[in-house]
This record gives C-alpha cells, sequence and structure tokens, in this order.
C-alpha cells in the first residue's frame, strides 16, 4: 500500500514568518474513506507552498548536510493525520557565497512526475510569486518522488535527505529508500537560493513501517546491509565468467575494467562526502586538476593536497575515508613514474562509494595494518577477480601520507566530459580520466568552505578543469599516430605519444603545450604568439609558438616558496613567465582531427624556414 503525505504553508515574503493555510490529509490507498474524503485516483502528494525570501538577506549557499532537525521543523506521522503541520526556513550569515558546480541531473521518467493536477487541497491554489514543493512517498516500491512547481528564473534548488547519501539539484528529486538505513522519520529538506539568499525547507514521512523490510536488491548480515547484490537482480557477462554475479546497476565498462566493483557495489549516482580527506588542520594548500608536469601530459584528472609540513617526513598525516566505500582496487608503485628509478612504496586506493561513483587517492606512503594484509591475501588468490575487495567506514583511517603531496581524485560514471571528444582513446589505461568531477560540490559548507580557503586556484571552477577538446581548433588533448592513444607503446614510457595545448590551471589566459618526447623535466612550456589556439582551423596554414618557461607564483611575494612554506588565506597565485626563450614550436592543423607538430629547441621563429622531415602526425 502507499501512504501518502499532505502538507500546504506559506513562507510570508515580508516577515518571513510561518502561517498554516491547510490541514492535512491522507488517504491510503485500498482503505476504506470517511464521507469528508475526497476521492483520487493518483497518489496523494505532501504539498509546501512558500514565497522566495527576501533578498536582502545573505546566508550560506548549499547547507547540504542532512543533520538533525530544528524544532519548528515538521513531523506528520502515516498513516495517523496530525492536525497541523509547521515549517522553517533557515538562514545563516555569510561573507561570501561559493559557486557550485552541480552534477547533471536526471529528469524523472514523466510516468512519475506528480502534476498540479492530481493536488485536493482545502487552500486556494498558490499564487504566481510562491513556489509549490509536492512530495510523495511510495511505500510498496519504497521509492520518494518529489516536484517543486511555481519556480522563477534565477532561483537554485538542492535537494537532500537524511534517508540517502544521494542529493540532487533541479525541480524534481526522486530517489529510492534502501541503500542507508531507513530512519523512522524521513527528512526531506530543499534549499532555495535566490540572488545571495538561501532558505532551508524540511518535511518530513513517517516511514517506520519500512524499517525492517528488506532493502530492494540486498541482503542482510545481522542489523547491516551487505555490499552484495542478490543474484536474482544481477547479470553475468559470459559463459566463462558465469559464475561471476554484478550488480545491474554498474555500467558494461566498470564490469569489464573494475568486477570486484561491479560485484559488490549497491546503489548508483553520487553521494555527499562526510569527512575531508586529511584533517583541515593538517593540510597547508590545495592544487588544482589540470596540471601538466612530468609524465602527466594531458592535463592531470586529480588534485594535489599539499601536507602541512613536508619535512617531518613519511607516515605523520592520516588520510580518512570521506564516505562509506569498497576500496575495489590497490595498487603500488616501487618506482618513480617520471624516472623508472627505485624509490619508496607509495599506495593507490580506488574506491566505490555506489555502482557508479568512485573516488581515489593516490601517493599515501603507508596504508593501515588491517588494508595491507587483506592487499596480501588478495595476492594469495591468484585471481584478481576471486577478491571481495575491503569495506571502510567514513572517517575511517586508511592509511598516512608525509613528505609529500596526496593525490585526490572523484569520478562519475553517469557523466562524459564533453571536452573528451574521444573517449576510447583513454580506456585502455585511464577510463575513469573522462569522469573526472569537481569534489566540491559533494562536501558539506563545513568541510568544502575551509578547503577552497586553501585552494591556489580563484577562478571557476576551483577544482580545475581538465577537458579542452575542442574540434576543429589545436586546442586539447592529441595523441601520436600509431602509439596507441593514451595506453602508449613503450610501457616505461606510455606518455612519449602524447600532446595536450590547453590553458594552464592558475591562470586559464595564459595557454601551455605538454609535449611527451621530450625529457621529463623539461617538456611543457608557456607558448607565445600571434594567435589564439581557438583561433586556429583548417586551412589556417602553419602557425609558430615561441615555447618559455614558467611558475607559480604569488605576485605580492614572489619570493615564497608557497609548495613549502605556511599558506596564507587570501594570496593570490598567478604564472610567472620567464624571458629567456626555450625554442619554437610549428603546428598544422592538416584537417579536422589531424594535428602536424614539430619543435625546435633553442630556434626562434625567424629561424624556421618549415617542417622537416622530424615532423610528427597527431590524432584524437
Amino acid at each position: 500500500m502507499k501512504y501518502i503525505l499532505k502538507k500546504s504553508a506559506v513562507l510570508s515574503f515580508v516577515a518571513l514568518k510561518i502561517i498554516v493555510f491547510s490541514a492535512l490529509i491522507f488517504v491510503i490507498t485500498g482503505c476504506q474513506r470517511t464521507d469528508s474524503e475526497q476521492s483520487t485516483s493518483g497518489p496523494m502528494p505532501t504539498v509546501v507552498s512558500t514565497k522566495p525570501p527576501s533578498s536582502s538577506q545573505t546566508v550560506v549557499a548549499y547547507n547540504s548536510s542532512p543533520t538533525p532537525m530544528p524544532s519548528g521543523s515538521t513531523r506528520t506521522p502515516s498513516p495517523t493525520p496530525t492536525p497541523t503541520a509547521t515549517l522553517t526556513p533557515t538562514a545563516t550569515p555569510v561573507t561570501s557565497k561559493p559557486t557550485v558546480i552541480p552534477v547533471p541531473t536526471s529528469v524523472p521518467d514523466q510516468k512519475n512526475t506528480i502534476g498540479a493536477k492530481e493536488l485536493v487541497s482545502p487552500t486556494p491554489l498558490v499564487r504566481d510569486e510562491e513556489l509549490m514543493v509536492l512530495c510523495s512517498l511510495d511505500s510498496e516500491g519504497q521509492e520518494i518522488s518529489c516536484e517543486i512547481s511555481g519556480s522563477k528564473k534565477g532561483q537554485n534548488f538542492k535537494w537532500t535527505s537524511n534517508a540517502t547519501t544521494r542529493w540532487e539539484t533541479g525541480a524534481t528529486w526522486q530517489f529510492a529508500l534502501g541503500g542507508t538505513p531507513v530512519p523512522e522519520i524521513t527528512e526531506v529538506v530543499i534549499e532555495i537560493c535566490e540572488n545571495t539568499v538561501c532558505t532551508d525547507l524540511r518535511t518530513e514521512l513517517d516511514t517506520s513501517h519500512l524499517v525492517k523490510e528488506r532493502p530492494v536488491g540486498g541482503v542482510t548480515h545481522g542489523d547491516e546491509q551487505s555490499a552484495k547484490p542478490s543474484p536474482e537482480n544481477s547479470v553475468t557477462t559470459n559463459e566463462e565468467d558465469k559464475e561471476d554475479v554484478y550488480n545491474p546497476l554498474a555500467t558494461q565498462e566498470i564490469i569489464d575494467k573494475y568486477p570486484v566493483w561491479a560485484k559488490y557495489c549497491t546503489n548508483s549516482g553520487p553521494v555527499m562526502f562526510s569527512f575531508s580527506p586529511m584533517k583541515l588542520e593538517d593540510i597547508n594548500q590545495m592544487s588544482p586538476y589540470g596540471d601538466v608536469v612530468g609524465a602527466h601530459i594531458t592535463p592531470i584528472d586529480h588534485m594535489y593536497f599539499g601536507p602541512k609540513d613536508e619535512s617531518l617526513g613519511r607516515d605523520i598525516y592520516e588520510v580518512r575515508a570521506i564516505q562509506d566505500a569498497l576500496i575495489f582496487d590497490i595498487g603500488v608503485r616501487d618506482k618513480n613514474t617520471d624516472t623508472n628509478e627505485a624509490q619508496a612504496r607509495d599506495w593507490r586506493l580506488d574506491m566505490a562509494h555506489t555502482c557508479t561513483f568512485a573516488s581515489y587517492f593516490d601517493l599515501l606512503t603507508s596504508v593501515t595494518p588491517e588494508i595491507e594484509e587483506k592487499w596480501a591475501q588478495s595476492l594469495d588468490k591468484g585471481d584478481y577477480r576471486n577478491w571481495d575487495g575491503i569495506e571502510v567506514k567514513a572517517g575511517q583511517v586508511i592509511g598516512y601520507a608525509g613528505g609529500q603531496s596526496l593525490d585526490f581524485g572523484v569520478y562519475d560514471w553517469d557523466v562524459a566530459l564533453p571536452g573528451l571528444i574521444n573517449p576510447e582513446a583513454y580506456a585502455n589505461r585511464e577510463p575513469w580520466k573522462t569522469h573526472t568531477v569537481d569534489p566540491f560540490q559533494y562536501f558539506p559548507t563545513e568541510i568544502r568552505e575551509p578547503l577552497l580557503d586553501k585552494m591556489i586556484r580563484a577562478v571557476e571552477p576551483r577544482a580545475g578543469k581538465i577537458d579542452y577538446d575542442m574540434d576543429g581548433t589545436l586546442s586539447g588533448n592529441w595523441f601520436q599516430i600509431g602509439t596507441d592513444w593514451y595506453n602508449g607503446i613503450n610501457q616505461n614510457r606510455y606518455w612519449e605519444g602524447h600532446l595536450s595545448i590547453a590553458p594552464h590551471q592558475i591562470d586559464p589566459n595564459i595557454w601551455r603545450i605538454g609535449i611527451g618526447f621530450l625529457e621529463t623535466e623539461n617538456n611543457n612550456f608557456v607558448i607565445h604568439g600571434d594567435s589564439d589556439p581557438l583561433d586556429i582551423s583548417v586551412g589556417s596554414g602553419p602557425v609558430s609558438y615561441e615555447l618559455r618557461k614558467y611558475k607559480v607564483y604569488i605576485p605580492q611575494n614572489p619570493q615564497k616558496q608557497w609548495w613549502v612554506e605556511p599558506h596564507v588565506k587570501g594570496d593570490i597565485y598567478g604564472v610567472l613567465i620567464f624571458p629567456d626563450l626555450v625554442g619554437t614550436v610549428l603546428l598544422s592543423l592538416e584537417e579536422n582531427g589531424l594535428l602536424r607538430l614539430e619543435v625546435f629547441m633553442g630556434e626562434s621563429k625567424d629561424q624556421i624556414n618549415g617542417f622537416t622531415q622530424n615532423a610528427r602526425l597527431y590524432e584524437r
């Protein structure tokens, strides 16, 4: 049966007071109604009606953490009706409002969308300047659906709930119960932002009758839900792998590349993080996505956490799980990637939070003994597909870092970066790259704001950017013909065939080139010429750019070694370009997707008479 909740309240536009406009109506499908009840053919939604708040206020944007409800929150148990309902907006002053990049929003199927024609309310319809928020609980399907109507241009919305780690932006939200323990009372929070004003509206649905029901698509062990899907809801890849049972929510790409992830994951879509990767006080500064250095010829798909004091050495700072996760892949590195020389061991941990959403750490100097022991056991099995992975809890210490930066990246496999126009080019070596997303949007305000204070990139997006492919121009990533795309041929120098022409991660007004066949300590340069790479097209003919060295610095304090000295909040970082000419690069877009390149080290543009037999062809 479906238990349906319905509430209506109006938030005063002038005094922000709460007025109760309507009584609460409950309809229990299949049960006997009284004569005073109205008959409807569809589910009865919860209705919240409110005017937008005054724009004179300044409040926290994205107060997204589903924290315990204030005393003014509404509570309407089901199926027993409550005579009245109240609604409490929250507003907290701040000095600035961060820009948040939303996760792409999936629009619910039309058949699941709640229309205004389904409303049965004793109060008049809301006026145009008011919002109407409708939520309904489908007990049989264990699903909650919410929708906003009457929204105005310029308003932004974000949904959260204490019944799921997922969240959503936009005018609709639909989520399944069971991914996390179902609470007695499910709270749904809709944050409404207009200009600099945000207001949280909270409503409650009684889900106590669902608490003891078996979660959909999973099995239980004691009081805890297993991460393993039930066989009847799973798929296998082929006859040879018929013993492998995969969660149907996992993509074929994940099944093929990461079978442990595909076998033991639950749910899908992004989740909110509960912890910073490192303690906030242990972080000195953070560098964004998009750097080009050493073996990283194409813009890097992870950011860097600089520890408070690198001089203290390895294993000094704790690294923690940012949310409940399954460690589905562990890698070790005993040789330096750039030089292939022996080094102290580094660790990489890949963690799945759902069947489509993951994060990773690299350059951990050690992992906890429990994780290292389970990793060793996986090696003893011989067949990696038989490993069960390692489940970790949010906030759990999983390793240590120190003496160097910590890599951190987040990947949503439901997202495909539009600026990497050939995803197959990365599939064999780094398939996650094309799914890179901004981590900051998944942290609650109390974690995100301190992290942003330590980020050295000041322009949006603050996390950086890696996808710059622009068809018909020079901009983006390229791969030398015959070098197996991103995978490369010489695995000790897989990046030799890589090439990138992209804006600098600190100052996007400056263009940089990364050239894989040059030596790693001298393979990326700022380019200077008469034409913007975006303006070069097929038919433009050969174009030359001067190559110059550069460094990231603080203009107001150019002598500061910011990568080791204490970070100062408010410091503005820039790119210092050295005057000495390193060489010249000659480029020609031969046809769409085909680029000719030649590098003339130590020579100026005036000394070049065109391409020679040393020119190379690149594609993408």
